[in-house]
């Protein structure tokens, strides 16, 4: 033991406390797609409408157009049988183009 009179030959040891930082990073990437057929859907749509259409034309056969809503109903009919029919032609396109995306033309073009 020193006193307070005397003085150390050497300094005090310094006690060094290590600190340490650790960073850590994760990165996860995954991907899923899924394929939808409507195609077939749509078209079954547009044959259901076209069929309601034929079903008020014949029931309603040698009516005059203002004789009541029926020309309104054979008018949204038909409309939404042409709609549904270009919806099938572009879902078809879409699909035939997103299966050689994903299986690959196979060196044809």
């Amino acid at each position: 033991m020193i006193g307070d009179d005397q003085q150390p030959s050497e300094p005090p040891p310094q006690v060094l406390t290590p600190e340490a930082t650790i960073h850590a990073s994760f990165a996860t990437t995954a991907t899923a797609s899924v394929l939808h057929r409507l195609a077939g859907n749509d078209l079954w749509g547009a044959a259901r409408f076209s069929g309601t259409v034929r079903a008020i034309e014949t029931a309603d056969a040698g009516r005059k157009f203002g004789d009541g809503t029926f020309f309104a109903e054979i008018h949204a009919g038909f409309h939404a049988c042409v709609m549904l029919c270009g919806a099938a032609l572009d879902a078809d396109v879409n699909e035939l183009t997103e299966v050689e995306l994903r299986e690959g033309c196979h060196g044809e073009v």
